[in-house]
């Protein structure tokens, strides 16, 4: 009975330990992607924040179709659970019609090979309701409560240099695999449009334009790679970007393939001040597509 107590007692010890390691070292901060669900729905979810200790912050995004609505939201993490709280609407373009529901997320943080992943459920915050960015209270529609996904993948980078050298005192900065760089200016860019836009951050969002082929792209941002060999599917792939005003700010879609139905094409969905922008891109082995994007005052 004495071993049994001691094994058992190493045991519990242990799956402490890794409990709390994967407490400690789960740091959230980034960007996430993924769905939000409620009955037959699915919304499109984005998600960026901060963590310092255990507070959270930052905005989430949540997409049905051609309407959005941007939320600030705070929260806290405690073990491997997680809560967070719409706190305010930055941004919107339902209809006028439309609510949307001020939401309470109960999740848990995954670890998995490729990642980790966020995932739980989620409800009406005591009947309370957002009407554009106006918070509504005591509202007689019923708001019903929903799951979400949410994922966070761990790049896979190559050629890098990992020997440590004395003279180094902060971390070698992580580059992109060396065959992407050096093969990126060896194709002619086309300028596909330019747009004049007011906001100084847009986020970028870009879909499969047609069939879904395994069309793969690169994307580049002002010559610095932002998206690296993503697949391009229904699910949105997002990235948000800083505006500079003092020149035009190029973004560029490099193919990596064509998929079966070539050449690579895209669609890329921003919104600037309210304002919707669907641009179609394409890109082949032999050349890449680019917008220049100009920041304009108010």
């Amino acid at each position: 009975m004495f071993n049994k107590f001691i094994l058992y007692f190493f045991i519990s010890i242990f799956s402490f330990t890794q409990n709390s390691l994967l407490a400690q070292s789960a740091d959230l901060s980034g960007t996430w992607t993924g769905y939000l669900r409620q009955q037959n729905n699915l919304f499109s979810m984005g998600l960026d924040i901060k963590q310092k200790e255990n507070l959270i912050s930052g905005t989430t995004q949540i997409t049905l179709g051609s309407y959005y609505a941007v939320f600030n939201i705070t929260g806290n993490v405690k073990g491997t659970m997680l809560q967070l709280y719409d706190i305010s609407i930055s941004e919107e373009n339902s209809r006028s019609s439309r609510y949307w529901c001020k939401k309470i997320y109960f999740g848990k943080i995954i670890k998995t090979k490729n990642g980790i992943q966020l995932v739980g459920n989620w409800k009406n915050d005591k009947r309370k309701m957002f009407y554009k960015t106006e918070l509504k209270l005591n509202v007689q529609d019923y708001c019903p409560p929903g799951t979400f996904e949410l994922t966070q993948e761990f790049e896979e980078i190559t050629n890098i240099d990992t020997t440590v050298k004395r003279e180094i005192l902060f971390p070698v900065p992580t580059l992109p695999p060396k065959t992407i760089i050096d093969t990126f200016p060896t194709r002619p860019v086309e300028i596909k449009e330019r747009v004049e836009i007011i906001s100084n951050k847009i986020r970028l969002t870009f879909y499969d334009n047609g069939e879904i082929d395994n069309d793969t792209i690169t994307v580049y941002y002002n010559k610095k790679m932002i998206l690296n060999k993503k697949r391009l599917t229904s699910e949105p792939l997002n990235i948000e970007v800083e505006v500079d005003s003092n020149f035009e700010n190029e973004l560029v879609m490099y193919a990596d393939n064509e998929g079966s139905i070539p050449p690579n094409t895209a669609v890329l969905i921003f919104y600037d001040d309210g304002k919707r922008h669907e641009i179609s891109m394409s890109s082949s082995l032999k050349r890449s597509e680019a917008i220049f994007f100009l920041r304009k005052p108010k």
